[in-house]
């Protein structure tokens, strides 16, 4: 099964205009050092923090399981 790419959600992100303190606030972290690490493929996020994070960014859950951008 593959996992998130943390590719996909900075390059979402970025599209998206949204800034990590952004993503991080709405995931409800204390500060975005989670958000950067999931960015950098340090941390796999939770499926929680998945979705949040799809939500947040506007794109379906799927798109993150991506190899690469579309």
């Amino acid at each position: 099964l593959n996992s998130v790419n943390g590719k996909l959600i900075k390059w979402a992100r970025e599209d998206s205009g949204y800034t990590v303190f952004d993503v991080a606030r709405y995931c409800g972290l204390k500060d975005e050092g989670t958000i950067i690490a999931i960015e950098e493929g340090i941390v796999k996020p939770t499926i929680n923090q998945a979705e949040k994070i799809a939500k947040k960014l506007n794109r379906p859950l799927a798109f993150f399981y991506l190899e690469e951008v579309p």
